[in-house]
């Protein structure tokens, strides 16, 4: 995570997609006219105490998180909105070096056993995975 926040602000490239989980580019898809995405973070990308929306499990309007602005390509843009918005929420894949390595054995000699149940093929279905993620956000919060 460290080289997407080296430079503070996590900006990206302009050309790169952002797709939702329907395949979506959020960028030019209407369904998505608040072109911002929650993050919770610090231009660094350290947690902001207190702006979260309560673990995000709060839609309230009397509390708030941190979001930023897609149409300025940067991920960790610094303004506060009420937790009532439906915002973007993104997916980013932190993997170890182990985890790498394991995936690109698997790509260049087939499969290998899985020490761990972290990517999405360990599980039985999208769901089991999704459901995983869940508990493992609880288990920080």
């Amino acid at each position: 995570m460290e080289d997407i926040f080296r430079d503070g602000g996590a900006f990206f490239n302009r050309q790169t997609p952002i797709y939702s989980f329907d395949r979506k580019n959020v960028m030019t898809d209407n369904t998505w006219p608040s072109k911002y995405v929650w993050h919770g973070s610090e231009t660094r990308g350290k947690r902001k105490s207190g702006k979260f929306c309560d673990a995000w499990r709060s839609s309230s309007a009397k509390k708030s998180g941190m979001a930023s602005s897609l149409e300025n390509f940067s991920l960790l843009g610094q303004q506060d909105f009420p937790c009532n918005n439906s915002f973007i929420v993104l997916c980013i894949e932190n993997m170890s070096k182990g985890n790498v390595e394991r995936r690109l054995a698997k790509k260049r000699f087939g499969p290998v056993l899985k020490d761990d149940a972290t990517d999405m093929s360990a599980f039985a279905s999208s769901s089991d995975y999704w459901k995983h993620q869940h508990r493992l956000l609880e288990e920080l919060f």
